[in-house]
């Protein structure tokens, strides 16, 4: 008899828990749910949040001619640097700088130009759809030391003006490290595609989780048309629960 008491109360404990986990009260998932977030704009995020009157565009200048000079921030596990470099070549959607002193050839780095202007930028919009705080040219650099096995990286620091990060280079930008340096121009062209797709996405949706902006940004990749993502399969069937 009493077994059959515990039974039963066990089971009246159960249907509550049930009832109340089922219909759950949380005002602020719904208020969340419902409310729209814009796309993101550092530099009026800037003004809103920190009170920064910020007094210039986030489109870098075109103005600069081919042996042009200037000093980048760049950045590795150690922290941030600075860089020399040199512009090397002008796309249409796309300028390219190099570390002084590097080794690349002038005709590599503008079929780089040619092959994001060409065959990523409209593309990948046309994918992701059209950002208004990102403008062209984009700032392409190539730069020593930026960390082991890095072949490529966007930062959203350099969104920002530098009166809220200090060491922000203040316009959207690539970098490439020359010490995992590469020719081959489709290999290239699919770096600078995933890259862009971490860009774009970056102003469409800041707090996209890692997992789904990494798969987003290899399958821009395959989109894109570059056999790369075909590379990720073998270390998948080795290890398919990883």
């Amino acid at each position: 008899m009493r077994l059959w008491i515990w039974v039963v109360v066990c089971i009246g404990m159960i249907g509550w828990v049930t009832a109340d986990e089922s219909e759950p009260d949380y005002p602020l998932v719904e208020t969340l749910r419902q409310t729209a977030v814009s796309v993101f704009d550092p530099a009026l995020f800037a003004q809103q949040r920190f009170g920064v009157v910020v007094d210039q565009t986030f489109t870098p200048s075109i103005d600069h001619p081919l042996g042009a000079r200037e000093t980048f921030w760049a950045s590795n596990d150690d922290g941030s640097f600075l860089v020399e470099a040199e512009l090397r070549a002008i796309g249409e959607q796309s300028l390219i700088w190099v570390e002084v002193g590097a080794r690349i050839s002038d005709d590599h780095l503008r079929e780089v130009a040619r092959e994001f202007d060409q065959n990523i930028y409209h593309q990948s919009h046309a994918l992701w759809g059209d950002v208004e705080a990102l403008q062209a040219p984009i700032v392409i650099l190539y730069a020593h030391d930026l960390g082991a096995n890095v072949l490529a990286y966007f930062t959203q620091r350099h969104t920002y003006p530098a009166q809220v990060l200090a060491m922000s280079n203040e316009r959207p930008m690539f970098f490439i490290n020359l010490d995992s340096y590469f020719e081959d121009i489709d290999e290239i062209g699919a770096t600078l595609g995933h890259e862009y797709q971490h860009m774009i996405g970056f102003y469409r949706n800041p707090y996209q989780d890692t997992w789904l902006n990494e798969g987003f940004s290899t399958f821009s990749e395959y989109y894109l048309g570059y056999d790369s993502p075909q590379r990720y399969l073998q270390p998948w069937m080795l290890k398919p629960n990883n």
